[in-house]
Formats: structure tokens, sequence, C-alpha cells
């Protein structure tokens, strides 16, 4: 494992990545079959849907992705995880993590879509083959790779490359200084200071019609194609005012900003949980995503997983292979954690509370038999 000078990983725990760069080589060629350090694993095949999905804290070596199952989503939001030595065949591999490390990865042809919704990443002498490899991706660190994609890093912010050869870019201007984008139907660089479809462009389609990646500090409108300086914006009256979000964040119409729906990072913005937008005040959700439901606290439950209410309240969540356990404030929450019963914590709804009869909670959230 090799990490830059300049690793893009903020907050990526110093001792995980000490652990993984002193212990990952030894422990794998000790050819150890029961795994018995539960941080590392390698020499794994798999076509496993979300094999290892909501993974924290661990290293990963000489791993195949790879099946007649073509599992999906292997390494969905994972965090602060190192894979190494591995090859990648199947589809939508690492999307929604953080602080993520990938050295000597080979994705081939066949692994579409494998880096998306992505916040700091660092990626080392790896070959990229797939289509649409990097898409709204915020903070990617590349060197020593080879890259072949289409629409490579599509609505990117903090793309950086070092030694790294462009397959697709046949030898033509790569990036334009800040005050111009590059138009790639002609491959020359334009001003890209005045108000119009190119303010704070970095870089143009193939047609030279509309804006794809904006330069740092901006972001890019799924809707509207423009750039602002809003997060998660789709649709803008200008780079300060959004008027749509896209799904995966909440429109507050207070200051008119998109805001997180998929995570709570504070008890007071819990309300921002499933929702689609607040009210004038931006103190409650006023209307919640699709399949969720606005109850009398501002917040979007869900009653669709709930098996049996009392009093109108869900007291019981569909346990169809433990995907969904009972949380207090937002009703039935998806988790992947065996024999779970309730998950009542506002700020990692992921980590077990309460198991089912005959399980304990281990120091690790999970359940297991005593």
């Amino acid at each position: 494992m090799v990490l830059s000078d300049e690793t893009v990983f903020g907050k990526f725990p110093k001792e995980t990545m000490d652990f993984c760069y002193n212990y990952i080589n030894d422990f794998c060629q000790s050819n150890n079959k029961d795994n018995v350090n539960k941080n590392i694993f390698c020499n794994i095949i798999t076509d496993k849907e979300r094999a290892f999905y909501n993974t924290k804290n661990k290293c990963f070596k000489n791993f195949t992705i790879k099946g007649k199952k073509n599992g999906k989503s292997a390494f969905k939001e994972c965090r602060n995880i190192t894979v190494e030595d591995s090859n990648i065949f199947l589809n939508n591999n690492f999307w929604h993590c953080y602080n993520l490390n990938l050295y000597k990865i080979n994705f081939e042809l066949d692994s579409k879509d494998p880096i998306w919704y992505c916040k700091n990443t660092e990626i080392n002498n790896s070959k990229i083959l797939s289509s649409k490899a990097c898409r709204n991706c915020i903070n990617m660190y590349i060197k020593d790779s080879y890259i072949n994609s289409e629409d490579f890093c599509w609505k990117s912010d903090g793309i950086k490359f070092e030694n790294c050869k462009i397959g697709y870019e046949n030898g033509n201007c790569e990036k334009c200084k800040n005050e111009f984008y590059l138009n790639r139907k002609d491959n020359l660089c334009y001003s890209n200071s005045e108000q119009g479809p190119f303010y704070k462009c970095a870089s143009s389609d193939y047609k030279g019609e509309k804006c794809t990646q904006c330069i740092d500090d901006y972001y890019l409108g799924y809707l509207d194609d423009k750039c602002t300086t809003i997060d998660g914006c789709d649709l803008s009256e200008n780079e300060n005012k959004c008027l749509e979000c896209d799904e995966y964040y909440t429109l507050n119409l207070k200051d008119n900003r998109c805001y997180s729906n998929e995570e709570i990072d504070s008890e007071e913005n819990k309300f921002y949980f499933r929702c689609n937008r607040t009210n004038k005040e931006g103190t409650k959700c006023e209307i919640c995503l699709e399949d969720y439901v606005l109850n009398e606290n501002g917040l979007c439950i869900d009653e669709e997983h709930c098996t049996y209410k009392e009093g109108g309240v869900c007291k019981g969540c569909l346990n169809d292979g433990n995907t969904y356990c009972l949380n207090n404030y937002f009703g039935c929450v998806e988790i992947y954690s065996d024999n779970c019963m309730e998950c009542n914590q506002i700020l990692d709804l992921s980590n077990c509370t309460k198991c089912e009869p005959g399980y304990v909670l281990n120091e690790y959230s999970q359940c297991e038999e005593p």
C-alpha cells in the first residue's frame, strides 16, 4: 500500500491506516483461513449483493468481485476502508462511501458505474476501464493510474490527478485554468467568468453545448447543468439560491440551500432525514420523499414496512431477512444487522440498540448468541 503525501483523507482515522499498512500483507500471506482478525479480509471471491454493506474501519486484499449472481453494490455506504490488489467485474461497487483508499485495483469493462456519490477517495496504481466510473464525487486523488472511462468524474468536484494516463484524451488539453473552461468539442479553453451556461464551468460535453464539470468549490445542477455554490442543487435561480435539490438532499426554504437527507449530523437537523423540502422557517419537514409519511413532529417516517400498530403508532417492522428494525423517531429503518429488533439512536441509525430474544448486543452494536 502506498499513501500519497497529498492525501485527501482529512477525517480518515490514522490508527486504521497504520493498522492496514503494517499488518495486511503479513496476515494475508499467512493463509489464515479462519480470518481471526476481524479487521482484515483477504483472498475472497464474491458476487453477493451488498456483500460488505456499511462496513467501517476494515482492510480488504486480494478480492475478486465476480460471479453468476451479478450482485451489485458490494461496498455500498462503507466508511474508512482500504481495498488492495483486487479485481472488480460487477456494477455499482463503491456508492455513497466516505474515506476510501483503493490501491492496485482493476476496474474491468464489465464493472459499470463503480464509484458514485463518494467523498474523500484516493486511488493509486490502478486501471479504470469502467464506463462512467466516477460521478457526483467530492475530493478524489488519483495517482499513477490508467483511465479509459466515458464521462469520467462527471459532476464531480475536487478531482486531482498525478502521473495518470487518460486514455480518451488523445494528447489534447486536459484541463484549463480556473477562469476558463475546456470545450470538449474543439479542446480549447474559453472564459467562464461571465454569467451564462458556462459560468464557473471547468469542462463541457463533447458537443460543447452544456457544462459537465464545475471548478473547485462549485457544484453542477443535474436539471439545468449550471454551476452553483450549493452542493446537491439540481435547479437554481442563481449561484447562491437553489430551487430544487436532488433526491439525496433536502431543500431548506429559509436559506434556499440543500442539506443531506441520508444521514443525521445533529439532533437539531433530524428533520432533514427522508425530507424533500422544509417549511419556510426551516424548522421542520414540510414534504417527505416518496414512500414516507410526515408525522406530527415534522419527521418523515416509514409506515410501509410496519407489521403492526398500537394506537396508530408502529410497534413492529417487517423482519424479512432482518432487513428492518423499529426506530421510535422514524418508524421502520433499513438495517443490515442480523437478529436486530430496535435501533433507537438518532445520529447513527445503522447501530442496533435491542436484539431479538435469544441474542445479546455486543460492543460493535451487533447481535450475537450469548
